[in-house]
């Protein structure tokens, strides 16, 4: 009578979780909101296990959902499920029952948890043009481990539009464009989040101007104003062209030479 009496109360409990979700989903939308549809799938592979979810209601009344690869499953309730790995042979013996105490006790037991459970999203901002998402976690899973990955999350929007993206060690959407960014983190999984591979831009090396060239240095003087040296000259100014004092010394020196080889004629006659 007591184990009667005990399943009638927890299903009378699931069956008020269950309506209180969907009234919480008929619930219009903060300001600036809007409400999405959302889903997970699961991808990868399972052997000798086979993953569930829980806690979420399945059509026979059951509180645990047997889930298959690349199958959306929406969660109606406040959050996204757990999903689990576990012997196909214990999920028999429990998989129909309402007794989420039992469900748990066998999950701890016997399960490996891949994916923890998340608060679902309900809503996101109206200018990220955002109307429904789906995230997918990709699942390798054995009799004695279960990894996890996100892979991805699937986005769609008005007229058809649809884009793919993933998350940052953070959490936070990674959304393509045309959609906004301000999408509801994630949360914690229970696996260690994958920074997405980006392809850093080309480095853009400045372009040097030319160099501007620097104006002749003009010859300067090393004498004294009052020494009678004639001033030095540096560069090859200084050498081509001859000083002023050099060209009046080489007339009068001609006319030295001129005069005597005049002499030199008259003495012969």
């Amino acid at each position: 009578m007591r184990a009667r009496r005990a399943r009638v109360h927890a299903a009378i409990v699931g069956i008020g979780v269950f309506c209180l979700g969907i009234a919480r989903a008929d619930l219009p939308p903060p300001d600036g909101q809007t409400g999405v549809d959302y889903a997970f799938r699961v991808s990868g592979a399972a052997t000798g296990v086979v993953l569930v979810a829980f806690p979420m209601y399945s059509s026979d009344g059951g509180h645990i959902l047997k889930l298959a690869f690349d199958q959306d499953a929406r969660p109606v309730q406040g959050w996204t499920p757990g999903i689990y790995s576990v012997g196909a042979d214990a999920l028999a013996s429990i998989k129909d029952t309402a007794d989420d105490d039992a469900i748990r006790a066998l999950l701890a037991s016997k399960a490996h948890m891949c994916v923890k459970q998340v608060p679902r999203v309900r809503h996101v901002p109206r200018a990220t043009r955002v109307n429904s998402i789906t995230d997918v976690f990709r699942v390798e899973a054995t009799a004695a481990a279960c990894k996890t990955t996100f892979d991805k999350t699937l986005y769609g929007g008005a007229k058809g539009m649809q884009g793919e993206g993933t998350v940052d060690t953070t959490g936070r959407r990674l959304a393509p464009a045309p959609f906004g960014s301000e999408l509801p983190n994630v949360g914690d999984l229970g696996f260690t989040l994958t920074q997405p591979a980006l392809t850093p831009p080309p480095a853009i090396t400045p372009t040097s101007p030319a160099p501007t060239p620097s104006p002749p240095t003009p010859a300067t003087s090393t004498a004294r104003p009052d020494s009678g040296s004639p001033p030095s000259r540096s560069g090859c100014a200084g050498c081509a062209v001859p000083s002023s004092q050099e060209s009046n010394q080489r007339p009068a020196a001609w006319a030295v030479f001129a005069v005597g080889l005049l002499r030199r004629r008259r003495a012969r006659k």
